[in-house]
């Protein structure tokens, strides 16, 4: 993790195509995005229910954890809480388009964020 003395941030879309290990998958991911460290954990997709109860079992704090429907809303919701120094990471398969998020933070905040889409 790259942090710069802000707080740790976590938007986590849907992995997809894991077939019938997708929701003990994300359950897992929400666990370890817990242990990370993470401040808050910001999820999209049909598995953000899994992915939050992974992250609360494990010990992060439910107002914590924040469930978005839609690309917007999610951009917004981040853009509430980050604040400088904050560093956050975006991930999720290609079809969640998060690139959708990231612009919208970019556009948002301005020059400095790093993107990387494969």
């Amino acid at each position: 993790m790259v942090k710069k003395g802000g707080r740790f941030f976590v938007g986590l879309g849907d992995m997809l195509e894991l077939g019938e290990a997708a929701s003990s998958a994300h359950r897992e991911a929400g666990r370890r995005i817990s242990d990370s460290g993470a401040s808050w954990l910001f999820t999209m997709g049909i598995h953000a229910e899994d992915v939050k109860e992974g992250a609360i079992a494990a010990g992060m704090p439910s107002n914590r954890v924040v469930i978005s429907k839609t690309h917007d809303e999610l951009t917004t919701k981040i853009i509430q809480e980050l604040k400088p120094k904050d560093t956050i990471l975006l991930k999720g398969s290609r079809m969640m388009q998060f690139e959708k998020v990231s612009e919208g933070l970019q556009r948002h905040f301005g020059l400095g964020l790093k993107t990387n889409a494969f």
